[in-house]
């Protein structure tokens, strides 16, 4: 539980604090709909930490961040939770050496419920996470095999029972909807299982399909088994209110926490806070600039061992354009908007447009900030889409969650 330390993207002295995303890409099996970057697991644990390693060092040294403080450290993936626990416990060791670590620091591991065991929760606990996120998506049988989770429900239970027997405090769970003939009935036993188990945490996606996942080409065939676009808005819009009605706030498009458990990394993003991507396909936002890792693990394997840091793309915007994207970045959350940057804009047809979304409900001005109305949330991408029509081409093109994506209806 991150209250009564500093915010990630607060300023300490001069400098932003850091947040820390690295990329497991190893997983059991690849889920239907799933297009991270992720390989089957054979057990290279070890190897893939010692490149971590390498990486580490070139890019601290590279981008001189020695001694900046670190708020977060997020492991995703791919399913890092497969790896051994001890790997996790030595990586933050070694961070001590080039960082200084915020106390309580917010360590994230993202959990496949079939690699729960109540010796690894301790085992995690002893090595410095402080916080799961446990990919559930359903408890539905059917759509856990429509998606290729292989858990069970009984398995499924019986993990959330012991993470909440084992005392962990800061959790999450991650549910999808968007499902074929997925209704309110359905829609609403998801949550109630889900709110059965309290846990602080909960992040609410939208299924979104590449072509390249194998699901997409049932989706292509049946297209009108899933629900439409408004019938998919009244889906999210059943759950905001029964999560709002439980104690959560909607802090973020796609996530509701009880208060004092937002995922501070979550924020560190939209709040365009500085950033440090470590493995295959992650994201960094250091300095003004951002930069992208080899997407496959040969190629990032291949750079390290080449001695070269693995970075494939890099862009560096401008004042002007880095304030139009904390624009963007700061209307998907709750928090909005200051008065003050939006008034910095000098194009009076954005301006135009603004008070437009004001008047018709989309957007809230109060309290000297901007921000999305329940209706706003909704129709988050429409709006976004009509602002960034009205400014000039930008170099913006990859809002990603450090290197993962984050599907949801306003992405």
């Amino acid at each position: 539980h991150s209250s009564g330390s500093l915010s990630c993207g607060s300023q300490d002295g001069f400098m932003k604090e850091l947040g820390l995303y690295v990329h497991i890409p190893f997983c059991l099996r690849k889920c239907s709909y799933c297009d991270f970057v992720s390989y089957p697991f054979r057990g290279e644990g070890e190897e893939f930490f010692s490149l971590l390693y390498e990486e580490l060092r070139l890019k601290v040294h590279a981008l001189q961040l020695e001694g900046r403080r670190v708020c977060s450290v997020y492991f995703g993936g791919g399913t890092p939770s497969i790896l051994a626990p001890s790997l996790f416990g030595d990586f933050l060791r070694k961070l001590q050496s080039y960082f200084t670590l915020s106390f309580p620091l917010e360590v994230t591991l993202e959990v496949n419920p079939e690699t729960v065991t109540e010796a690894r929760l301790l085992e995690w606990r002893e090595a410095g996470i402080l916080r799961l996120s446990l990919g559930v998506q359903s408890f539905a049988p059917r759509y856990l095999f429509l998606l290729g989770r292989s858990v069970s429900l009984e398995t499924l239970h019986r993990t959330l029972q012991k993470v909440v027997g084992s005392g962990w405090e800061n959790w999450n769970i991650d549910l999808i909807y968007g499902l074929p003939l997925q209704d309110f009935d359905s829609w609403g036993e998801d949550l109630s299982e889900t709110l059965r188990y309290a846990p602080p945490h909960i992040s609410v996606y939208n299924l979104t399909l590449s072509p390249a996942v194998p699901l997409f080409s049932f989706f292509r065939r049946h297209f009108r088994l899933f629900p439409s676009p408004d019938k998919q808005a009244y889906l999210f819009r059943f759950a905001e209110e029964r999560l709002a009605a439980a104690g959560y706030v909607h802090y973020e498009v796609s996530n509701f926490a009880r208060p004092g458990y937002e995922c501070q990394h979550n924020l560190l993003y939209w709040r365009n806070g500085e950033y440090l991507g470590l493995g295959p396909s992650s994201w960094s936002h250091i300095g003004g600039k951002r930069q992208k890792n080899a997407e496959t693990l040969r190629g990032y394997r291949k750079a390290l061992e080449d001695g070269r840091c693995p970075i494939v793309f890099e862009e560096e915007l401008s004042q002007e354009e880095k304030i139009f994207e904390d624009f963007l970045l700061l209307l998907r959350t709750r928090q909005g908007v200051p008065l003050s940057l939006v008034h910095s804009f000098r194009n009076q047809d954005l301006l135009n447009l603004l008070s437009a979304f004001v008047a018709e409900g989309l957007l809230l001005e109060e309290d000297g900030r901007l921000y999305p109305s329940s209706s706003g949330f909704l129709l988050l991408h429409q709006v976004l889409a009509e602002v960034f029509a009205r400014r000039a081409a930008s170099p913006l093109r990859n809002l990603l969650h450090g290197g993962k994506r984050r599907h949801s209806l306003a992405e």
